[in-house]
């Protein structure tokens, strides 16, 4: 994957199209499907989705009519976070955030604000973009199962990335799912 802030550079705009286009695809379409995210959609299909964004770009037809299966879309965003050499949530950024979620209600959204904030132009429109489609996908939770808990653990270690060995993912995954289950609920 191309650098996070290269790529907004080089197609001046604050959110690359890649998370755009499978934001408004999923939005468009489906909402309500039951483990939207959780269910990963089929790897060639997927495979598929990033092929088109790497040969046509932003008039890649992801749609309907091309990628019947919305989990083929949500996978391949996801994918797509994955790869980025620099998590949404940049490194520089990993544990101040963490620690603010052994902080008090009050500190925690002093501290998860500030930090947000302080991000540069094109991470933090991403992650706006992105934890304010989250938002919606939960408020749907009732048929789609997907609450703020349920998309803080698939897009928790998705979005961020400790810059540190393999030590402590186990002790820092259920922080990083608590940080965007309350990214969501606080958007």
């Amino acid at each position: 994957g191309c650098d996070l802030t290269v790529f907004c550079m080089a197609h001046s705009t604050n959110v690359p199209f890649v998370i755009k286009k499978c934001i408004e695809e999923v939005q468009n379409r489906e909402l309500r499907t039951e483990g939207l995210y959780r269910i990963s959609g089929f790897s060639a299909d997927i495979d598929l989705v990033r092929d088109a964004f790497e040969k046509h770009g932003e008039d890649a037809r992801i749609d309907h009519t091309f990628f019947y299966d919305i989990n083929s879309i949500t996978g391949a965003l996801k994918l797509y976070l994955r790869n980025l050499p620099v998590p949404v949530i940049h490194f520089k950024h990993y544990s101040q955030l963490i620690e603010a979620m052994t902080f008090n209600e009050d500190k925690r959204l002093k501290v998860v604000r500030d930090v947000v904030c302080s991000m540069d132009t094109c991470h933090k429109a991403s992650l706006n973009y992105i934890v304010k489609h989250l938002n919606v996908v939960s408020q749907h939770k009732d048929i789609n199962k997907m609450d703020a808990d349920n998309l803080g653990t698939v897009f928790g270690p998705t979005l961020m990335r400790s810059p540190h060995s393999d030590a402590h993912i186990y002790t820092e995954l259920p922080l990083q799912k608590s940080l965007v289950s309350f990214l969501v609920s606080n958007h």
